[in-house]
């Protein structure tokens, strides 16, 4: 009867471990597809430009470092999210999973 339940208590074990790897595991090698639409990036570089310097915050370094930091955000998103980021100019049908422009903006705008 012992070995029984050790043959069960094996079986269940090996099952839970091949459905929490089915379930957890590999969804991740999904590839998603995200855009990002530049031309927005490169609006809000540019009114954040004539704000800083009219106003004296910022200076035209600082801002130009933004085309850098937005480079790292966007890869960054796509290798926390496993996915392929494509300009909005360059995806011809509405088949991508999310548009990425305005939490690439939030995350490099913010200090």
């Amino acid at each position: 009867m012992k070995y029984l339940e050790i043959i069960v208590i094996s079986l269940a074990v090996t099952l839970g471990g091949i459905v929490a790897y089915q379930k957890f595991v590999l969804p991740k090698k999904e590839r998603k597809i995200y855009i990002v639409d530049t031309e927005k990036l490169i609006a809000a570089e540019k009114r954040l430009l004539r704000m800083g310097i009219t106003q004296g915050r910022l200076n035209a370094d600082e801002v130009k470092t933004l085309d850098l930091k937005f480079k790292k955000i966007i890869n960054y998103i796509a290798q926390r999210d496993n996915a392929i980021v494509y300009v909005k100019k360059a995806i011809l049908s509405d088949n991508y999973d999310k548009d990425i422009t305005n939490e690439v903006l939030m995350i490099g705008i913010s200090k």
